[in-house]
């Protein structure tokens, strides 16, 4: 069942994602902390990891997006994972999205990681419509599943789908996410994929936030 029936114009950053994902090439395609390097056009490079993409999308696509905007939404220039999470939280610039229902492609989905991780979490687009599947592997009583189509910068692909299986790179692609939610619709935790073998994360365990841009 596809939860996502209106037709929606995309917004300009997950525009921009898509722009640079059909133009980068495979040897201007890696996951990497720093340098950050993203740039769109002929020779398009996507050398970053999930955050310095999404602030590369995020000026690229919208004038407003200052360094001064930067520093009031995120305390920083170059927010992390865990800043996007903390900033859709308190409603700074974004609009926290609680039910499963509302997705929308463009929202962003930000994960927050424990201290001791080597990353402060993960960071991705909704890509298209959201859709309920029957229950699979790993099942949790009472909660319904959801693929989420997402696209992300990462090096580790989201399922059978996605378009970094058998690179060594990662990079820029896209994948098919799962979210939990409860029969009312409010979301209640995350698998990476689909696959059965993918862990699932409750809530107060690398905690999810999905948010919207108030400004676009």
């Amino acid at each position: 069942m596809i939860l996502c029936l209106a037709v929606l114009a995309a917004p300009k950053h997950l525009d921009e994602a898509r722009e640079l994902l059909k133009a980068v090439s495979a040897p201007n395609n890696r996951y990497q902390h720093r340098p950050s390097v993203v740039t769109w056009g002929e020779n398009a490079v996507c050398n970053t990891d999930c955050s310095g993409l999404g602030v590369a999308l995020l000026q690229k696509a919208y004038p407003w997006a200052t360094p001064d905007w930067f520093k009031a939404t995120f305390a920083k220039l170059k927010p992390l994972a865990k800043d996007f999470y903390v900033a859709i939280k308190r409603g700074s610039a974004f609009e926290p999205i609680d039910k499963v229902s509302d997705l929308q492609p463009g929202d962003w989905i930000a994960i927050q990681y424990e201290k001791e991780a080597d990353n402060t979490g993960h960071l991705m687009l909704v890509n298209g419509p959201v859709e309920k599947i029957q229950a699979a592997e790993p099942q949790i009583p009472d909660l319904d599943q959801y693929i989420v189509p997402i696209l992300d910068c990462t090096s580790s692909p989201h399922g059978p789908k996605d378009t970094r299986r058998g690179t060594k790179t990662g990079g820029i692609g896209t994948g098919e996410f799962r979210l939990y939610a409860k029969p009312d619709g409010t979301l209640n935790g995350y698998a990476w994929s689909i696959s059965s073998k993918t862990k699932f994360y409750a809530p107060g365990t690398r905690d999810l936030i999905v948010g919207r841009l108030t400004t676009q």
